[in-house]
């Protein structure tokens, strides 16, 4: 069976000026994480009315929730636990009910209810909280400090008076002790009065503006004069210093802010006539590191026969091991290599490949491997048991720089041995530069993972010794020959 559900209009969003209580009233009901004893498959969930004006609760309830309610109190009981208090409260005529889209308050006893009271219906859209910031951001104020104020919330009770009993005490606090900023520094409380004592200088209740915010100035001000009013420690304090005190600050202070304004202006000023008269800066040179050197087969393998060295924990010794073996033989990124798992190797094992997502473009790309990188790595076969035992990845724990550090400085000992620059690209400098002796470019850069073949070409490293660059002249001055 279908029910009909009675949606209100929108009558207050952001834009709506709030200036006297009992103009408009907000209700959220919201979820208390909190277990029953006796009965654990049972929930429980306050409501809570808030007048905007003062940020005063003016009604509230606490509701046990059966499994048979699918965890939603029914409309009776809402309007039950609302009817008394808004029944014996003053508003203003054709005051606004703001509320959400929930199943009790889209009903038809709520609909009633609200036209008993003389009331206006309003509803946020559905799933659009941004259109009733206000509302939102003061419920969300009031009960963030119902969870900080006096006694904790219970994590278990055996009874829904044990509740309603802490409940009781945290809105009374809030009402009669703390002190929100909407409240202009007092109570809700002591608030209420302040205003409606001087009802006839209120601004005037703005509903719904489609063409443009309404500028709260008005309602600010109409706030401050009420709360100075009475006796306030702000206002004691402020009228101790006298009137001509008063205004000599307000002179010092505007005369002082002027000043910073010139001095701001004069440099800008300055830094204008420097750029037009005189020559530009020369910007400093950027310090290019040395390249790095690629590393060949001669390198890998000294690494492979060296031992661990006497302080070394073993497990990073291991991982050192396999991530030098991956780089080596599929030319990967260090951060590519860092995110393999035990199954990406498996497969590598098996198939002759392995799938990653390139760490520069977020790309799927596929390296292929040798009949002896696939060797390689299974001989590996102690290292990977032991690292992927701790971790998932087989960088462990290490991320971004931190990882790159470690390969690095487990690197020092061959840069001492062979006097070359080495680093973690080393090995992928070294593959690539192999490719292009024996591949196209365009070829190279597919194999590699490079969107472009400009920075394959920046990769190559290989220069001829002599023997090589008159092999080269001599294929080219016979190719001549034969052609003429």
């Amino acid at each position: 069976m279908e029910f009909h559900r009675f949606i209100f209009p929108n009558y207050f969003d952001n834009r709506n000026a709030v200036a006297l209580p009992g103009n408009v009233i907000v209700l959220d009901l919201f979820k208390l994480n909190i277990l029953n004893s006796k009965k654990p498959g049972d929930s429980f969930k306050a409501i809570i009315a808030v007048d905007l004006a003062t940020a005063e609760i003016i009604a509230h309830a606490v509701f046990r929730i059966p499994n048979s309610l699918k965890g939603e109190p029914p409309a009776h009981k809402v309007i039950g636990a609302l009817k008394d208090a808004f029944q014996n409260r003053t508003f203003c005529p054709n005051f606004i009910i703001h509320t959400d889209r929930g199943p009790q308050l889209t009903s038809q006893e709520w609909h009633l209810f609200v036209e008993q009271l003389g009331a206006t219906g309003s509803m946020s859209d559905f799933a659009r909280p941004k259109d009733n910031a206000v509302a939102e951001r003061t419920i969300r104020t009031i009960k963030s400090q119902l969870k900080k104020c006096t006694e904790p919330w219970p994590q278990r009770v055996k009874s829904l008076a044990e509740i309603k009993l802490v409940f009781e005490k945290k809105v009374a606090f809030y009402n009669h002790q703390f002190k929100p900023k909407r409240a202009c520094g007092i109570t809700p409380v002591k608030l209420r009065p302040a205003l409606n004592a001087l009802e006839h200088l209120a601004p005037p209740r703005v509903i719904a503006h489609p063409n443009g915010d309404v500028n709260h100035k008005g309602v600010i001000d109409f706030k401050q004069q009420a709360v100075d009013l009475r006796d306030h420690p702000y206002y004691i304090i402020k009228n101790t210093l006298g009137v001509t005190q008063r205004n000599l600050d307000v002179t010092q202070r505007v005369e002082q802010k002027v000043e910073q304004q010139r001095q701001q202006l004069d440099l800008i000023q300055q830094q204008l006539t420097a750029l037009a008269d005189g020559p530009k800066p020369n910007k400093p040179r950027r310090k290019r590191l040395p390249l790095r050197d690629p590393a060949n087969n001669t390198v890998y393998n000294w690494i492979m026969q060296q031992p661990r060295s006497p302080g070394q924990w073993r497990v990073a010794f291991l991982r050192f091991r396999l991530a030098i073996t991956l780089l080596r033989h599929t030319g990967m990124r260090a951060a590519e290599v860092a995110e393999v798992t035990t199954p990406q190797i498996d497969t590598a094992i098996q198939h002759g490949h392995l799938d990653v997502t390139l760490a520069k473009t977020h790309k799927p790309h596929r390296y292929v491997f040798t009949q002896a990188a696939r060797d390689a790595l299974s001989g590996l076969h102690f290292e990977r048991s032991q690292v992927f035992a701790l971790h998932k990845r087989l960088a462990g724990v290490l991320r971004g720089e931190n990882w790159v550090r470690f390969i690095n400085s487990n690197l020092q000992p061959a840069v001492k041995q062979f006097g070359l620059t080495l680093k973690s690209h080393s090995f992928r400098v070294g593959y690539v530069t192999h490719l292009l002796r024996y591949a196209p470019v365009q070829h190279v850069a597919a194999i590699a993972g490079h969107s472009d073949i400009r920075s394959t070409i920046a990769y190559n490293r290989y220069v001829p010794d002599r023997e090589h660059v008159i092999e080269l002249l001599e294929r080219g001055t016979h190719h001549e020959g034969s052609s003429a």
